[in-house]
């Protein structure tokens, strides 16, 4: 090759880079434009997401929302969130995506209002705490664990899974109680503590209905159920004998030493029918305010029933959290807007109006 023509190609390859630069500067500007556009915004769409109004500004902007959950730093602000309650029952799908995304859920199993979350959204951590073990440990710290296991009984076989969680979970005070409510799960109590135990009267009263139905009806189940872990939750496994408990004279005395026993007994739309009426609401709330307020966020009719009491002003006032449970519901929240004291009513509870009024949409 002369000199010529080796000249000749080295300005044709040139003419070539040239035009190529040409062509890719733009978009490379562009890129360089929007990265700093995007930067530059950061601390607006975080400081955004920490705004105590922000339920209200969401329900103003329908885009703010994703303009959140596609900023990482932003979505980890948001599980933080103090109203992160209010904002989920507005936009379930802020709950997905926090649960999704591993730092953000680390916020999420710490927050105070965990069991507010799980009470409409039971499985929301499932998914993450089974790959996740520190989320799992984490979890098992938490102070209402035992609250968050009633509203998902699966949760004890994610953490057992793990074998840091599991530990954590065994060393809680109340371990035993948490298994003895949950027969079925006893294989998972038993990976988290290897020497838990339940009687056998109390697992054939799971496996069995006509066994179950048998114990609950005789005489001396009162006394049985007391000296017996787990006896009383196994038979409301099985709806006949949960219907029969539901009528015991002597109920409100059995589920004052039954933590959550309302709960599980309502669990059967029948049997929690005739706890709206078997007893006075506020008795069995004074025995067993944990699992009565379980069952209200769960039972829609007990919900709505509970919003008509008279006497409602004065059991919230000890008892906040039946007020968002009734709110949850279509039928209670109308309920609760047409009660003679919701004035007195909603001025000890902030947002209120807010919560009765998503039903109106």
């Amino acid at each position: 090759m002369d000199s010529k023509t080796r000249t000749s190609r080295f300005l044709a390859l040139g003419v070539i880079l040239a035009a190529f630069a040409l062509a890719v500067s733009p978009v490379w500007a562009a890129q360089a434009k929007g990265k700093g556009k995007e930067k530059e915004g950061e601390p607006d769409v975080v400081k955004t997401a920490a705004a105590e109004d922000l339920p209200e500004k969401l329900d103003g902007d329908s885009k703010l929302l994703d303009s959140i959950l596609g900023h990482k730093k932003a979505l980890e602000v948001l599980a933080e969130h103090p109203r992160l309650d209010e904002i989920i029952e507005d936009h379930p799908r802020a709950l997905k995506e926090i649960a999704d995304h591993p730092k953000a859920a680390e916020f999420l199993v710490q927050h105070p209002k965990l069991e507010s979350i799980l009470a409409y959204h039971p499985a929301a951590l499932d998914a993450v705490l089974a790959t996740h073990p520190k989320l799992a440990e984490t979890l098992a710290r938490h102070p209402a664990i035992e609250a968050a296991i009633e509203y998902n009984p699966d949760l004890v076989k994610f953490i057992a899974q793990h074998p840091g969680a599991a530990k954590t979970l065994a060393a809680h005070p109340n371990f035993a109680a948490m298994g003895s409510r949950h027969p079925g799960h006893l294989e998972w109590y038993v990976k988290c503590q290897g020497d838990f135990k339940l009687p056998e009267l109390t697992l054939r009263a799971w496996r069995e209905a006509e066994e179950a139905h048998r114990i609950v009806r005789e005489e001396r189940f009162f006394k049985q159920c007391s000296e017996t872990p787990g006896l009383a939750y196994a038979v409301c496994r099985h709806p006949q004998a949960a219907l029969f408990l539901a009528e015991h004279p002597r109920l409100s005395e059995i589920a004052a030493r039954h933590p959550w026993l309302t709960s599980h007994i309502a669990a059967h739309p029948e049997a929690a029918r005739i706890l709206c009426n078997h007893l006075p609401m506020d008795k069995l709330l004074a025995s067993d305010p944990k699992g009565f307020e379980h069952a209200i966020a769960t039972h829609s009719e007990m919900a709505e029933k509970l919003a008509s009491h008279p006497r409602l002003a004065e059991m919230v006032k000890e008892h906040p959290a039946l007020v968002r449970h009734i709110a949850h519901h279509p039928g209670a929240a109308k309920a609760l807007a047409n009660h003679p004291e919701f004035t007195k009513i909603a001025a000890n509870h902030p947002h209120l109006d807010k919560e009765v009024a998503r039903h109106r949409k």
